[in-house]
């Protein structure tokens, strides 16, 4: 038997991230997370000022983690192909121990809420500075806006897609399993294991890629 977690504000929490990946923002009503967190609505007003609080916690938390597996990479002195490794490994584990929170954080824009838009926008500029301090560390000319614009963006923009497909590859298998039937048509990566070792060899392909591209810019520059 599953252990509820005692923290109304985790429980909260918890079950927004998931409303939110599976359902979008706009759909999910404040009264459906209350009652999938088991509170009632007068406590998620009082942790998170309404569903608008929960997503901007959700926001805050995805990127405050996202920063950290940014920051915790090897030593400064270490060579170039080290921290790359280190930079890559960080990421994707931060995709897989948050697939949804990340997709709740990073793909729900509500542009109709100046509130939200600035928010993203602080931790934006925040991921900018630490991603230019990396590079200048690597022999990158962070002041080449070109340059920046694709080396800053390549790394998410792979690694944003590969989890948003796998996602929706698990639910085609989920919906599958429950109807007890096959899909007319199904790719094969809704039979992948995504385990450790499919992940291993996905880190070192990328860490390659993005190591020649990164050494071909740094060169020409």
């Amino acid at each position: 038997m599953k252990k509820i977690d005692e923290n109304p504000k985790k429980r909260i929490f918890d079950a927004a991230v998931v409303l939110f990946a599976h359902k979008g923002f706009a759909a999910v009503r404040t009264r459906e997370i209350a009652e999938k967190a088991g509170v009632n609505i007068a406590m998620l007003n009082y942790y998170f000022g309404g569903k608008l609080g929960v997503l901007r916690a959700i926001i805050n938390e995805s990127y405050a983690k996202f920063y950290q597996a940014i920051t915790d990479v090897a030593n400064k002195d270490a060579p170039r192909e080290e921290r790359v490794k280190c930079l890559v490994k960080n990421l994707i584990d931060f995709y897989r121990s948050n697939r949804e929170l990340a997709m709740v954080g990073f793909n729900t824009l509500p542009i109709d809420i100046p509130e939200m838009l600035d928010l993203k926008m602080t931790w934006i500029t925040e991921y900018r500075a630490r991603l230019n301090k990396f590079f200048n560390q690597l022999g990158l000319d962070t002041r080449d806006t070109v340059k920046m614009s694709f080396m800053r963006g390549i790394l998410c923009a792979i690694l944003s897609s590969h989890f948003n497909m796998r996602f929706m590859y698990e639910h085609i298998a989920q919906v599958a399993d429950q109807s007890r039937r096959q899909p007319t048509k199904m790719t094969p990566e809704v039979h992948l294991k995504y385990d450790d070792v499919y992940y291993k060899r996905f880190g070192e392909l990328l860490s390659a890629f993005y190591l020649n591209g990164l050494n071909s810019v740094i060169d020409k520059g």
